[in-house]
């Protein structure tokens, strides 16, 4: 099957092979080739008419690229006001999206937490989330939103992770149950028995 369809890629293949201009670029799990897609295409990503006072040059995370599912990971979105001052409305916006099917899963942004960005100079905005998702290719997206105009006014870079199972659960969120067993007297003795 050739296809540039990630989800039907992931969901129907179990190897695959990346082509560029005819050679092999990559080979392996669909999940490996689907990142190596995605990371090429972010550096092939060109700059768009961008009119945001913001620029935003990294995201990176301190887990590096795989992820365990369930766990608090902290993501770094370094940018810069570069030119005079940054426009009131403005907001830098993180995002997760599923590799497999491009659904953005969670958004959020610096105001949404009260956290100012400067008005001019180098920054680095730190978000901790917890990856309460099911093992598969995410992408960790940064751009620039203006409230006012309503709209995306720059793309920032991305990071494709791969979250990897820690314990077993069904469904499409991690909720990190925990589990303790009591005796028939412990519950006799709980206050809620």
């Amino acid at each position: 099957m050739v296809s540039h369809q990630l989800n039907r890629i992931a969901s129907l293949c179990s190897h695959a092979i990346l082509l560029d201009r005819g050679a092999v670029v990559q080979s392996g799990t669909p999940s490996e080739c689907i990142a190596a897609y995605l990371q090429n295409q972010e550096s092939l990503r060109l700059p768009g008419q961008e009119i945001s006072s913001i620029r935003i040059d990294r995201i990176r995370s301190n887990h590096g690229d795989v992820l365990r599912s369930g766990e608090q990971v902290c993501f770094w979105v370094d940018g810069s006001v570069p030119d005079g001052v940054r426009k009131q409305s403005e907001v830098v916006c993180v995002r997760v999206r599923s590799a497999e099917n491009g659904q953005i899963l969670f958004g959020t942004s610096n105001d949404s937490a009260d956290v100012d960005v400067p008005m001019y100079g180098v920054f680095t905005l730190e978000i901790g989330l917890q990856i309460n998702v099911p093992p598969g290719l995410y992408l960790v997206e940064a751009l620039v939103r203006d409230r006012d105009l309503g709209r995306r006014v720059a793309n920032g870079p991305r990071l494709c992770v791969r979250v990897v199972e820690s314990k077993h659960f069904d469904g499409s969120v991690q909720m990190n149950a925990s589990f303790r067993l009591m005796t028939l007297r412990e519950v006799q003795d709980h206050p809620e028995g």
